[in-house]
């Protein structure tokens, strides 16, 4: 069993003691609510995204889009997806880590399920509570999302250009920033993918200060001592230079490209049946 107190030595130890102390079902654990809601959340992603690129395109057109009006609407669709995402991690982070909980505290309470857990963190702490944590979750994914949809767009205005030429372009731009002309699905995978790839590499300083700040918190000792997110940042460049603003980059790449991958390829097939459809 895992000593009180000790921290796991890493994601393989991690997964060997809770099978341990709670089966195969304690893996699990949060994995109704993330199922149900990721469902909701996802089309309020890429709804918000495809909305508010085809509102701005429109009052500020430019030759083969605009860099500002992807890049924002990443954001925007970070924002309105925030309000499902996180308030379904709050809720699979408390299950997640309530029998340790119990284990260090015996007279906590547990929760008896997701609906349970989604109720009493309303009742006892309010919106404030289910909420917790929405500013440093727009604060690390907010840039990955604008910077993933503008390299995607990008990437696929390109692809686009080389594979239909002019006529491509022209027709583009009358849709509105999202394509008429099908691109290949291998490149849709392809833009996907890498766009996944080069966010992460951008916005890893961003991620590694936010998950600084966590570990501060969670083991309620100040190790790294930051104030935000921002001043994170700014500390690891002076103190670790750019070695440290890269540190596990090339995991968090290897990790985002196929699920952004799947995620937006996806996405860009159901438009193509929802407009043969129609």
């Amino acid at each position: 069993m895992q000593p009180r107190g000790e921290a796991y030595r890493n994601t393989l130890s991690a997964l060997i003691a809770i099978s341990k102390q709670e089966g195969i079902r304690g893996l699990y654990k949060g994995f109704g609510t993330a199922f149900v809601g990721s469902a909701p959340a996802g089309c309020l992603y890429f709804t918000s995204y495809e909305v508010s690129n085809r509102f701005l395109f429109a009052r500020l057109p430019t030759q083969g889009g605009s860099f500002l009006v992807d890049f924002t609407s990443g954001l925007i669709a970070e924002v309105c997806s925030c309000v499902l995402w996180v308030p379904i991690d709050v809720v699979k982070e408390r299950l997640q880590v309530q029998s340790t909980l119990v284990r260090q505290l015996p007279d906590t309470a547990l929760y008896k399920g997701n609906i349970d857990a989604a109720l009493t963190i309303i009742r006892t702490e309010g919106l404030r509570g289910i909420y917790k944590g929405y500013g440093a979750t727009l604060m690390s994914f907010g840039p990955f999302s604008a910077f993933y949809f503008l390299f995607y767009e990008r990437l696929k205005h390109l692809s686009a250009q080389l594979i239909h030429h002019d006529e491509s372009t022209q027709r583009i731009q009358k849709s509105l920033g999202s394509p008429i002309v099908e691109l290949p699905f291998y490149t849709i995978v392809f833009c996907a993918a890498t766009s996944g790839a080069l966010a992460s590499f951008v916005t890893n300083p961003l991620d590694l200060a936010k998950l600084r700040l966590q570990i501060d918190r969670r083991r309620g000792t100040a190790i790294f001592n930051y104030r935000n997110i921002f001043d994170g940042v700014r500390r690891i460049w002076k103190e670790e230079g750019v070695r440290g603003l890269l540190r596990g980059v090339g995991a968090r790449m290897a990790f985002s490209a196929p699920t952004t991958a799947i995620s937006l390829t996806c996405f860009e097939e159901l438009k193509k049946l929802f407009h043969a459809v129609l």
